[in-house]
């Protein structure tokens, strides 16, 4: 009765926090990753047009 009920709600709510945390490893993770890239790169200063060595033709 009471302790085989006890157990399979146990048993729900493990699973339950297992999907719940495969949720956030598979969607959560990710998109942290790139929004930190992102920053990173937004934060980083323009160099374009600054590397001569690529472009001797327009520097003399």
């Amino acid at each position: 009765g009471i302790l085989v009920g006890g157990n399979l709600l146990v048993v729900l709510v493990t699973a339950l926090l297992a999907l719940a945390t495969f949720g956030v490893a598979i969607i959560v993770v990710p998109v942290a990753y790139v929004a930190g890239v992102a920053y990173a790169a937004y934060d980083l200063e323009d160099w374009h047009g600054k590397h001569h060595a690529l472009h001797p033709w327009r520097h003399p």
